[in-house]
C-alpha cells in the first residue's frame, strides 16, 4: 500500500484532542485519532456520461492564519466583520478619534526633526487649541452630512470664507495644523519645503500611517474613511497652500465665536472691518532664504545676493507677511503666502544681480572694512588662509618661548602641522588634478534666458508649485514690486 499522506491543520479539539494532522478518506478530513473534522469535505461530482476525467469541487477553506478550517465557519466570520462596519454617526467619533491619534505621531515627528524638547509644552498646547477649534467646526459638519440635513449644512459654511467651503478633515489637515501652529509660537523655523521633504523620506506619518492606528478602529471605519487617513501621492500644484488657507478662516472664525460668546456687547461696525491674518515678521525667513541660495541653488556668492535680498526688501517696505483668512479674489490666494512671496523675490533679485552685477560690485573695490571678511569671496578666503598658515602657525609652532597658551600647546601635541601640511598639500594637488581632467565635462551656462529656466525648475517643487503656476505668480508679484520702486 501507498504512504499515508498527513497535512498539518488547526488543533482538533474533539474530546480534547490534540492532534493536528489530517488525512483525506472518502471526502473527509480525518485527524490521527480518527475525528472528524467538521465542515472540511470534499466532492466529487462525476458526469452522467461516462468520461475519463471527473470535475472536483473542493470545499474546504482556510482560515486568517493558513490552517484548515471549515467553510462555513469563514462566512461567519466574514459577516461577522461585515455587520461589525459602522456607519453614519457611529463613524464619525471613531474617524476623528483615528485623526487625533495621527496627530500626535505628527506632532512628536515634526518636534523631533525640527524643534527641541523645549519647545514640545508650548507648541502641544498650541496645537491642542487648533485641533480643538477645527473639531467643533468640522465634526458637526460631518454629522449634517450625515443625516442629509441640506439647511444645517448651509448653516455650517455660512460663516465660513466664501472661496472655500471645507466639508471634512484628512491626513494633510494634520499637517497643516501643526504649520499653522508653529507660526503662532515662531520659536524656531520650520517651512514648507521642509516639511514635504520630511513627507517624501517618510520621516513624518503621511503615506504609512494604518500601523499607527488600533486594528479595532480601522476594522469598523468603512473604506471611503481608509483613503482620508493615509495619502496615497503628494500635494500638487499648491494644494496645501490652499489648505493652509482654508483652515486658517476656520481658526480665526472659532476664535471669534469664541470671542463673541465671552463679551456680549460688540459693536457691528468693528465685527464688519475685522479681517483675520496670521502675521509673520520677515526675519523668520532670513534663514529660508539663506538655505535657498546656499543649498538649493548652490551659488558661491550666497552672502552677498542675501544682502542684496534684505536691502531690496527693505526697499519695498516688507516687514512681515500676512496669511489672511479673507480675500477678495481667489488669484490672490498664494501671494499672501511667504514662502511663495519670497521664491518670487529671489528670482527677481538674481535677474537684477545677472543683469547689473558688474556695475553694482565694481564700485566697492578697495573699500574694505572690518565687515568685508563675512562677504569675502572664496578665492579671497584661500588666500587669506594661505597667508594665516605661512606667515602665524610656523611661527607659534617653531618657537620655544612659553608664549603660547596651554591650549594651543595641546592641540599642537594633538595635530602634527608638519604632517598635515604635507597631507594638506597633497590634497591640494590631487584635487587641482582633477579640476583639470573634469574640466572638459564641465558646461557652462550664459544664455540669462536658460538661467531663468533653471531657477524657476528648480525653486518651483520645493515650494509645491507648478512652473507655468510659478512663473504666473512673478509676473504679477513683480510688477507689484516694481510699483513700490521702479528700477531704472
Amino acid at each position: 500500500m501507498s504512504r499515508q499522506q498527513w497535512v498539518k491543520g488547526p488543533i482538533c479539539g474533539t474530546d480534547n484532542c490534540r492532534s493536528k494532522y489530517y488525512r483525506n478518506q472518502d471526502g473527509l478530513s480525518i485527524c490521527q485519532f480518527g475525528h472528524v473534522l467538521e465542515g472540511a469535505i470534499e466532492f466529487n461530482d462525476d458526469q452522467d456520461v461516462a468520461v475519463v476525467s471527473t470535475r472536483r469541487l473542493n470545499t474546504v477553506a482556510v482560515d486568517e492564519r493558513g490552517l484548515l478550517a471549515s467553510q462555513s465557519s469563514q462566512r461567519y466570520s466574514q459577516g461577522r466583520r461585515k455587520r461589525e462596519r459602522a456607519v453614519g454617526s457611529e463613524a464619525i467619533p471613531i474617524y476623528f478619534r483615528c485623526l487625533q491619534i495621527l496627530l500626535k505621531h505628527e506632532l512628536n515627528a515634526i518636534i523631533e526633526l525640527f524643534f527641541s524638547e523645549s519647545i514640545r509644552h508650548d507648541l502641544t498646547l498650541i496645537v491642542k487649541t487648533n485641533w480643538s477649534k477645527a473639531l467643533n467646526r468640522f465634526y458637526k459638519v460631518e454629522e449634517n452630512a450625515t443625516e442629509h440635513d441640506e439647511n444645517a449644512n448651509a448653516n455650517a459654511n455660512k460663516n465660513h470664507s466664501g472661496h472655500f467651503k471645507k466639508e471634512s478633515l484628512d491626513i494633510l489637515d494634520l499637517i497643516c495644523i501643526i504649520y499653522i501652529s508653529s507660526l503662532y509660537l515662531q520659536a524656531y523655523p520650520m517651512y514648507l519645503s521642509d516639511i514635504m521633504e520630511s513627507m517624501k523620506s517618510d520621516k513624518i506619518p503621511f503615506f504609512k500611517t494604518y500601523h499607527l492606528l488600533p486594528k479595532e478602529d480601522l476594522d469598523q471605519l468603512h473604506g471611503s474613511y481608509h483613503g482620508r487617513l493615509q495619502a496615497h501621492e503628494m500635494p500638487q500644484d499648491g494644494q496645501i497652500y490652499r489648505r493652509l488657507f482654508q483652515l486658517n478662516a476656520v481658526l480665526f472664525e472659532e476664535e471669534k465665536k469664541k470671542k463673541k460668546e465671552e463679551e456680549e456687547e460688540e459693536e457691528e461696525e468693528e465685527e464688519e472691518e475685522e479681517e483675520g491674518c496670521l502675521a509673520v515678521p520677515v526675519s523668520y525667513y532670513f534663514p529660508f532664504i539663506f538655505k535657498t541660495l546656499s543649498k538649493t541653488l548652490n551659488l558661491p556668492n550666497a552672502p552677498e545676493v542675501f544682502i542684496l535680498i534684505y536691502n531690496y526688501l527693505e526697499l519695498i517696505k516688507i516687514n512681515q507677511f500676512e496669511i489672511k483668512s479673507r480675500l477678495k479674489t481667489v488669484k490672490r490666494l498664494l501671494d499672501s503666502f511667504p514662502e511663495v512671496h519670497i521664491v518670487v523675490v529671489i528670482i527677481f533679485v538674481l535677474k537684477l544681480n545677472l543683469r547689473y552685477g558688474k556695475q553694482l560690485f565694481v564700485s566697492t573695490k578697495n573699500k574694505s572694512d572690518d565687515n568685508y571678511l563675512f562677504t569675502m569671496p572664496p578665492d579671497k578666503i584661500n588666500e587669506y588662509c594661505d597667508w594665516i598658515y605661512q606667515h602665524l602657525v610656523p611661527d607659534k609652532y617653531t618657537n620655544e618661548k612659553n608664549e603660547i597658551s596651554v591650549m594651543e600647546k595641546r592641540l599642537f601635541q594633538i595635530f602634527d602641522f608638519k604632517d598635515s601640511a604635507e597631507t594638506c598639500n597633497l590634497d591640494i594637488a590631487g584635487s587641482e588634478q582633477k579640476v583639470v581632467a573634469n574640466s572638459s565635462h564641465v558646461e557652462y551656462v550664459t544664455d540669462t534666458n536658460e538661467i531663468d529656466e533653471i531657477l524657476f525648475q528648480q525653486l518651483a517643487p520645493m515650494i509645491n508649485l507648478s512652473v507655468d503656476h510659478l512663473k504666473e505668480l512673478y509676473k504679477s508679484i513683480s510688477q507689484a514690486h516694481h510699483l513700490k520702486a521702479p528700477i531704472n
